[in-house]
């Protein structure tokens, strides 16, 4: 098992190392080693900050998107709560708590 949370994030493309020894660093990490894991955030963590802070900063002045940031936060983690709730429930946390129907066929072809 590749772990929980962001170290499952990890264990399936996109990520790809860019050098060899990163490259190690996330194979060990997709095997659940979290001191590889640990190495891979502290590496980029300065970057990560630096995108935070780029979204954040337009907050600082403008009260709409303070709001919007607020509700969009505040939405992410009822469901990350509904999710988790979900799963020890016995809910499988491979699979999404609902499905989406595939849309219709649009009649246009």
């Amino acid at each position: 098992m590749a772990g929980r949370g962001i170290l499952r994030a990890v264990a399936s493309p996109p990520f790809a190392a860019t050098d060899p020894d990163e490259g190690r660093l996330l194979d060990r990490a997709r095997g659940g080693d979290r001191e590889a894991f640990e190495q891979l955030v502290e590496a980029h963590l300065p970057r990560v900050w630096r995108v935070v802070w780029r979204i954040v900063r337009e907050a600082l002045w403008d009260s709409y998107e303070r709001k919007r940031l607020y509700h969009e936060a505040t939405s992410f983690l009822k469901l990350r709560a509904e999710r988790w709730k979900w799963v020890r429930q016995g809910g499988d946390a491979e699979k999404p708590m609902i499905s989406v129907p595939a849309s219709p066929a649009s009649g246009n072809d």
